[in-house]
């Protein structure tokens, strides 16, 4: 799970109990639009983040690193290891 939407789902989680107001009772429509809001923003940052994730790769196959078995168990990040590719 990437960084934004695990911010957006503790956002979600955090502000979710204070959005169901008794005055909303029984449709709670400001509450549901909110989420759905909150929901359909988390979709798009994940698409973005798939087209962050191809385009990367796609520099690291221009650059002419293959991946390798070498590097699979050393203690490198995704950006040290120019060898990693995402998986998407």
């Amino acid at each position: 799970m990437d960084i934004v939407s695990l911010s957006c789902y503790n956002s979600n989680q955090s502000l979710g109990p204070q959005l169901f107001q008794a005055h909303d009772a029984p449709g709670y429509t400001p509450a549901k639009i909110v989420l759905l809001v909150a929901v359909s923003a988390v979709i798009v940052f994940q698409l973005i983040l798939r087209q962050v994730m191809v385009a990367e790769n796609k520099r690291r196959n221009a650059e002419g690193n293959t991946p390798r078995e070498q590097n699979a168990f050393r203690d490198l990040t995704d950006i040290e290891n120019r060898e990693f590719r995402y998986v998407y």
